[in-house]
């Protein structure tokens, strides 16, 4: 994907996004949503509501949107200034659309006042995988049949259009929630990196990277067997996990430290792509995720991906031609197996974005239907 402008629009659109969890909390819905900014033309007016500590965060940061009033979760806990928190944000801002960005109860009860905006205005819901996924082992999500699953779900089918970010997620709307297969947009995060890749291996080392945040999805303490069984003379292990370290020391396992974030403008950080253009090789690990940023980064990068059959992101990376290793089950000694066996990829990506023209076209669409 190139460079894309968004379709010329006569008429200047004012876009509300509500998100779900932003700065300075760092993750996938955080930084997806930074890049997915640019897919609106630099005519369009984008305004954010946020809660009080990520207001003052993006207050001296800079940054392609607008804030508008700051709220403080717990009170609008109340539905009553709920209901006066939104009839503000009706006057004040005026929104053709509504962006419930990673969606959850917040979205949902939002979703369900939506009587208080202008009848022509739109609510969009991109859910960010938690709201609606639920994974057992490491207890992520909600789980089905719960009051807070039946609201949550029962909102969602209030919205004009739900975006997927996968088939996974895809099917969650329309097999569990019963969403109309015409309300239904699916498309991956954009993920944009700046600069082109330049690899710094020059060993006879096979540099492993692990990468994201102290998460019970991530599965990072898989990584202790997985070093164990591993030759320290040919493997090497580049951990940028903030919050997670193994239980005893190697040699061979280097921690990058936490990333510097110097604006909002672009996600990740420059340390990040840094770390990519270390690495030969990017293990991923986790049980669920609703797109996976970190397969898509790491091959943008010319990094080989290692990643469960069953996980999100691995069929889909296939699809774009990255090089992509899989593994049946989360056993060590299968996943040693992999990285045992991995030869390094010698061919150059060219790519610099993913999905940037594809989200443009989404917009575009949601807002001249």
């Amino acid at each position: 994907d190139g460079e894309t402008t968004a379709p010329s629009c006569s008429v200047i659109l004012k876009h509300l996004f509500f998100p779900a969890s932003f700065f300075p909390s760092i993750g996938g819905a955080q930084g997806s949503l930074i890049n997915f900014l640019h897919c609106f033309g630099s005519e369009e007016k984008l305004f954010f509501a946020l809660g009080l500590r990520s207001f003052f965060y993006s207050l001296i940061n800079d940054k392609r949107f607008q804030l508008t009033i700051p709220y403080v979760g717990r009170i609008l806990r109340n539905d009553k200034i709920l209901k006066s928190y939104l009839m503000i944000l009706a006057l004040v801002v005026k929104p053709d659309i509504v962006w419930l960005y990673g969606g959850g109860e917040l979205a949902a009860r939002i979703i369900r006042h939506r009587k208080l905006f202008r009848p022509s205005t739109k609510f969009v819901i991109r859910s960010m995988g938690s709201d609606i996924q639920y994974d057992a082992s490491t207890n992520y999500g909600i789980q089905k049949g719960t009051q807070e699953y039946e609201f949550i779900t029962n909102m969602y089918q209030n919205a004009d259009y739900l975006w997927a970010l996968s088939d996974e997620i895809e099917k969650i709307y329309r097999r569990d929630i019963a969403i109309d297969q015409n309300k239904i947009l699916q498309c991956g995060n954009c993920i944009i990196r700046p600069s082109e890749s330049y690899k710094k291996n020059d060993n006879k080392k096979l540099n492993i990277g692990v990468i994201g945040r102290n998460h019970p999805k991530k599965n990072f303490n898989l990584l202790n067997a997985i070093i164990d069984k591993l030759d320290p003379d040919r493997f090497n292990f580049v951990l940028k996990t903030p919050g997670f370290q193994l239980e005893k020391k190697h040699i061979n396992v280097i921690y990058e430290p936490v990333s510097n974030i110097s604006n909002l403008i672009y996600w990740p950080p420059d340390d990040v792509w840094e770390f990519y253009d270390k690495v030969d090789v990017v293990l991923i690990l986790s049980k669920v995720e609703s797109f996976g940023n970190v397969t898509f980064e790491a091959g943008l990068s010319d990094c080989s991906i290692i990643i469960n059959k069953q996980t999100t992101g691995g069929d889909i990376a296939i699809e774009y031609d990255f090089d992509v290793y899989t593994y049946n089950s989360f056993d060590a000694i299968e996943i040693c197996g992999v990285i045992v066996n991995f030869k390094i990829n010698k061919n150059k990506n060219v790519q610099r974005d993913l999905n940037k023209e594809k989200l443009t076209l989404l917009v575009d669409r949601i807002m001249h239907d």
